[in-house]
C-alpha cells in the first residue's frame, strides 16, 4: 500500500534564494548546527560530499519514534529546485515500511515568491498501515520548511534588502475536515466528554500513547494532560466552545491556549 501526505508553505522571498539552502552541500552540517540545533543527537555525513549518493546518519533524541536511521540523497535538482531522500535502513523500514521517501520541491511564484513543496511518499505492509499513518506525519519537514525560510528572509533583512516588515512571516495552516453521516451534537458529544482522556488512550487510540494521563482537573477547563507520544510534553486545555461546538487552540510554552487572530497558521493535505 503506497501512501501520500503533503505540506505546502509560501514564502515572501524567491525560490532561488530557498533553493540556494536546500540545495546546499553544507545542508547536512547547517540542519544540525544552526536551523535546528536541539534537535539530532547526531546528523553525520557517513557517505558523499552533499550531492546525489550522499549518505547521512541520523540520530534523534530519546523518546523520538523513529530513534535513529541512514538516508541518501537520491536527487539533488537544481534546474528543478527538487530533492528527493529515502531512508535506505533502519527507522521506519524497521516499522512495517519498504520504502519511505522524502520529497522537497521549490516552486516559483513570482520573482519575490515562491512555494516550498514538501510530501511524503511511503509503502507499508496492509497489517502495519493503520499503526503507521498515526506515526508517520509532515511534522520533520514542516519544521524544515519553516526554519529554512525564516533563516533566509533573516539573512535578507539583516542585509537591508527591500523587504516589508509585513513580510517577515511566513503563512501557514494546517487544516483536516471530514464529513460524517450523522448529527453534529453526537460527534461533540465525544470530543467534549470529560472522558476522552481515557476513551483516547484505552478505546479510540489504543497503543498510539505510551503515557496520556489526567495531572489535574476533571476534564473540563483546566484540565492537564500528561502525554508521552513520541516525545513527552504537557497539555492545558484553557477553553471549551460547546456552543459552537468547537475549539480552536495553539501550543504555547506547554500549554492550549484559545488561538488569536493573526497568529501564523499551516496547512497540510492526506491522500
Amino acid at each position: 500500500m503506497e501512501k501520500v501526505i503533503r505540506y505546502d508553505l509560501e514564502v515572501p522571498t524567491s525560490a532561488d534564494s530557498i533553493w540556494a539552502v536546500y540545495g546546499s552541500p553544507d545542508i547536512p552540517r547547517l540542519l544540525r548546527d544552526v536551523l535546528l540545533p536541539d534537535v539530532f543527537e547526531k546528523l553525520d555525513v557517513i557517505e558523499g560530499d552533499g550531492g546525489v549518493g550522499t549518505v547521512l546518519q541520523v540520530v534523534f533524541h530519546p523518546g523520538a519514534v523513529p530513534r535513529s536511521y541512514k538516508e541518501r540523497f537520491e536527487t539533488v535538482d537544481h534546474e528543478k529546485r527538487l530533492m528527493e531522500v529515502s531512508i535506505i535502513e533502519g527507522g521506519y523500514l524497521d516499522m512495517g515500511c519498504t520504502f519511505y521517501l522524502n520529497r522537497i520541491h521549490v516552486l516559483e511564484k513570482t520573482s519575490k515568491s515562491c512555494v516550498i513543496k514538501s510530501s511524503i511518499v511511503y509503502r507499508v505492509e496492509e497489517e502495519c498501515a493503520d499503526v503507521m499513518s498515526k506515526l508517520i506525519t509532515t511534522i520533520q519537514l514542516e519544521s524544515m520548511a519553516e526554519v529554512v525560510s525564516n533563516y533566509v528572509l533573516k539573512k535578507q533583512s539583516a542585509s537591508h534588502t527591500n523587504i516589508p516588515k509585513k513580510q517577515s512571516l511566513v503563512r501557514k495552516e494546517i487544516t483536516y475536515e471530514m464529513e460524517v453521516p450523522t448529527s453534529a451534537d453526537s460527534v461533540w458529544h465525544v470530543y467534549s466528554s470529560p472522558d476522552i482522556p481515557r476513551l483516547l488512550r484505552d478505546v479510540l487510540l489504543p497503543g498510539v500513547f505510551e503515557k496520556l494521563h489526567v495531572i489535574e482537573g476533571n476534564g473540563g477547563v483546566g484540565t492537564v494532560l500528561d502525554i508521552a507520544f513520541p516525545l513527552v510534553m504537557t497539555l492545558g486545555l484553557n477553553k471549551q466552545c460547546d456552543d459552537n461546538r468547537g475549539c480552536s487552540a495553539a501550543k504555547l510554552q506547554g500549554e492550549i491556549r484559545e488561538h488569536q487572530p493573526g497568529e501564523e497558521t499551516k496547512r497540510s493535505s492526506y491522500d
